[in-house]
């Protein structure tokens, strides 16, 4: 399954950095340019890095594009690109739910597992 939410990854050539932006799942539906509810990860050293960072912090976007861009084309990205590198590029802002131990997934899911 995926979320359906826009997500596209860009690589600034000239500083060999790359980011991702994913649409945030408040974004009003139809919405004429998604990327003013959006928010942008990175930077990071390579693409691989980046879509690593995608699949460890966000649920499955279900696709993706891929873009070389050039800084200054588009002032919405601009923001955004600029946004990501003033914070760390860590989880993003949600619940955390601790790992839970076996035993308890196991009784949870299962309640008559082992007997």
């Amino acid at each position: 399954m995926s979320t359906g939410l826009e997500c596209v990854f860009y690589e600034i050539e000239a500083k060999g950095e790359h980011f991702y932006v994913l649409q945030n799942w408040d974004c009003p539906k139809g919405a004429y340019n998604w990327m003013e509810y959006a928010t942008a990860y990175g930077p990071f050293g390579s693409f691989d890095a980046a879509d690593q960072h995608l699949s460890d912090n966000h649920a499955n976007p279900g696709g993706f594009w891929r873009r070389t861009y050039i800084e200054g084309s588009s002032e919405t990205v601009d923001r955004l690109l600029s946004a990501a590198r003033q914070r760390p590029t860590e989880r993003p802002n949600s619940i955390y739910y601790p790992p839970i131990s076996s035993g308890y997934v196991r009784s949870f899911w299962n309640p008559y597992a082992g007997r």
